[in-house]
């Protein structure tokens, strides 16, 4: 390959890179004394929701986006439900959960919602199902910030 032709590959390459990091609407974090840059499109996503029932009870939880449908899924006692992805760079992926428990009881919530969470949980989102709901912790320092109560 001549050099003409190295340079216009490597070119091709990187302008779009900085164009997109440039654009892709970049923040920044403090967690566990070290900058944590999140940049839209780029970062996986890790979510966990515990069974903090009480009583050995279990939970059904069913997940999906726009794009994805998780399926519906039943957490036995001190068991997580789990997924990864990755948010699309124009800031609109949304991942919504209805979880229900015996009785007739449960809530439909924004499990992620990137305009909630991009820097609220950057890298890992962690919820917990208690008896009186779900309940949402920050990355950052894991204090509960989120609540969704049961009907």
């Amino acid at each position: 390959m001549g050099a003409c032709n190295l340079v216009i590959v490597v070119f091709s390459l990187i302008v779009p890179l900085i164009l997109f990091t440039a654009t892709a609407d970049a923040e920044a974090t403090e967690f566990h004394d070290r900058k944590l840059v999140y940049v839209r499109g780029l970062q996986t996503r890790h979510v966990q929701v515990y069974n903090n029932l009480t009583n050995g009870d279990s939970f059904g939880i069913h997940c999906k986006s726009k794009d994805n449908n998780l399926g519906f899924h039943i957490m036995g006692p001190n068991q997580v439900y789990q997924f990864k992805f990755k948010a699309n760079v124009w800031g609109s992926t949304r991942f919504y959960c209805g979880v229900s428990l015996k009785g007739d009881r449960g809530v439909v919530f924004d499990l992620f919602k990137d305009s909630r969470d991009g820097t609220r949980c950057p890298t890992f989102c962690r919820w917990s199902v208690f008896r009186d709901g779900v309940h949402g912790y920050r990355e950052d320092t894991g204090a509960e910030d989120q609540f969704f109560a049961f009907n």
